[in-house]
């Protein structure tokens, strides 16, 4: 309409029609730039910390071993399944694992085996999980340089003692957590 009214300049703006129209144009590309960056955090937060060809990996194994096809996997499909993917678990064990992920009938849907998967592949970033590490690592409580540096990258244990408040012989890595 500007453009057909022949106004080029607006007293109420040091901007012309173009500029604004530039703008436009750059605020749309934005936007678009951010949608895309978005919807891959969203992604990515679905996928829990595995990557999509882990996740069909995922769905594959699941499909080859529901021999009936009903989105089920009883106990021997799951523990087939599990030693497929090299997890290799005992009865004791498959039988934890399908009373925390499985139903009344000792089956696994198809949603509880990503579940289940996305944990074993998956992060293992939680507060607890990084705290079972550092005191398997360090065999209790206290960070210890020598125990740290033995299955950690220098500049890992170097960040550690710089950021880690100290305790008697090493650093608390629990109080560490918790300032994270």
């Amino acid at each position: 309409k500007l453009v057909a009214a022949g106004i080029t300049h607006i007293r109420h703006t040091t901007l012309t029609y173009k500029d604004g129209e530039v703008q436009w144009e750059q605020y749309n590309k934005f936007l678009l730039a951010k949608k895309g960056m978005l919807e891959t955090e969203i992604q990515n937060a679905k996928l829990k910390g595995i990557t999509p060809e882990q996740f069909k990996e995922i769905e594959s194994n699941f499909k080859t071993f529901d021999k009936n096809a009903d989105q089920l996997l009883d106990r021997k499909e799951f523990t087939a399944c599990l030693f497929s993917l090299g997890e290799e678990r005992s009865g004791k064990e498959v039988g934890e694992l399908l009373k925390t992920y499985g139903d009344a009938k000792n089956n696994i849907h198809y949603e509880k085996f990503k579940d289940f998967m996305v944990h074993v592949l998956g992060d293992a970033d939680t507060r607890e999980e990084i705290s079972f590490g550092l005191s398997l690592i360090n065999r209790g409580t206290i960070g210890l340089h020598a125990r740290m540096e033995q299955v950690l990258p220098q500049e890992d244990v170097t960040y550690f003692e710089t950021t880690a408040p100290k305790a008697e012989g090493g650093w608390d890595y629990n109080k560490w957590l918790d300032m994270m």
